[in-house]
């Protein structure tokens, strides 16, 4: 995909953690093209706001060779000493290629123009693995039990529809609450529901950050336990994204997106 860069080999950064959940992105683009994906350990895969499925077991097996050389730390490394350099300037519309694994992440946007970047090839082979999972097309079907049993709510604080609730039970049933009108109700899809399931339960594990500015709607996660976690889409800092498909999979099922 990019071109070697001359110069000193910049030193490894953190080992990616064969037992962490990987996270792929793809963004940017004239379509504005937004992709997410993450992949747990045991190889269950959600495409954040389409589907989930699962990875088959020689993909698996590929991806975490992938994982476990020990040239994607390098690449990692070289990436973030090329941004800091800085370089030519970005096309208009670039692409933004993500990947977060435990400790190590890192990002290359698609040069312009003929312009060189590091050679990620380590980084380009994870992609190339799941690129069809990146359109949500996976090798198997989810199994029972994979996608967790959770609540999932989200509330409108305001604007033009005014203020209302939507929560989704774990069997997919939603239920809409409006000030002073009758409740409204829906069911997602089995696979829209587990794989709102499946974002959801990363966002119950997300750790949740301030930030700043008037939210218009909030994000409530809820396990079967008792354990909560709630707040708008940016306190979930690296799963904002996650948290704004969840809120639109809520509201989508009563035209209120």
């Amino acid at each position: 995909m990019l071109a070697v860069l001359a110069g000193c080999t910049p030193a490894a950064g953190p080992a990616p953690d064969p037992g962490a959940e990987v996270t792929l992105s793809r963004s940017g683009g004239v379509a504005g093209l937004r992709q997410v994906l993450h992949v747990r350990p045991d190889g269950v895969a959600v495409l954040v706001g389409v589907r989930g499925g699962r990875l088959g077991a020689d993909r698996l097996i590929e991806l975490r060779a992938a994982l476990a050389d020990p040239a994607l730390a390098r690449e990692a490394a070289a990436a973030r000493a090329a941004a800091d350099r800085g370089g030519s300037p970005p096309c208009s519309d670039p692409i933004t290629h993500g990947l977060r694994v435990g400790e190590l992440s890192m990002s290359v946007t698609e040069p312009c123009g003929g312009a060189e970047a590091p050679a990620t090839p380590t980084f380009d082979r994870l992609f190339t693995l799941l690129t069809d999972a990146l359109a949500g097309r996976f090798d198997e079907a989810l199994r029972p039990g994979d996608a967790p049993a959770l609540v999932v709510r989200t509330e409108q604080l305001g604007g033009s529809r005014g203020r209302y609730t939507v929560e989704a039970g774990p069997d997919g049933a939603l239920r809409l609450t409006r000030p002073g009108r009758p409740d409204e109700r829906r069911d997602l899809a089995p696979d829209e529901r587990d794989a709102l399931a499946l974002v959801a339960a990363g966002l119950l594990a997300q750790e949740l950050t301030s930030c700043a500015g008037d939210a218009p709607w909030t994000v409530a996660v809820r396990a079967p336990g008792g354990a909560e976690s709630v707040g708008p889409g940016c306190a979930f800092g690296p799963r904002a994204v996650d948290a704004a498909a969840a809120h639109l999979a809520l509201v989508r099922p009563f035209d209120l997106a």
